[in-house]
């Protein structure tokens, strides 16, 4: 940085005036104190919105990853729900005719028949 010693000048602008004086050497070590810390703020500042912008980005390709392996865990397992849930009374639903819930021998069955199914894979 380029500074001028500048001797004590009247300067005259609009009917006001003013007096420029030259700056001590300690005004000088205390501005080039705060520029060098000012600089080292800005460093920082820029390294935390980096990481800042980081962080967001893989919180998101971390919910996409996760929703699309939940889309495709549920497209590799539906077979199965479907095959058992056709088990239950016939290929409608899980139910019996009556409404109730299956009883042990349609679920001895189902579970038969998945045994035999991951047997035959």
């Amino acid at each position: 940085m380029i500074y001028f010693n500048m001797p004590q000048v009247p300067l005259r602008h609009f009917g006001f005036s003013a007096r420029i004086q030259a700056m001590t050497p300690e005004e000088r070590a205390l501005l080039e104190r705060t520029a060098a810390s000012v600089e080292e703020n800005n460093k920082i500042l820029r390294g935390l919105r980096r990481s800042n912008r980081t962080a967001i980005i893989m919180r998101v390709v971390y919910w996409i990853v996760i929703i699309v392996l939940s889309f495709g865990a549920y497209y590799l397992i539906q077979p199965y729900f479907d095959f058992l849930t056709s088990l239950g009374s016939g290929g409608g639903s899980s139910q019996s005719q009556n409404g109730s819930l299956p009883d042990m021998q349609q679920v001895q069955n189902a579970a038969q028949s998945l045994k035999q199914l991951l047997q035959q894979q």
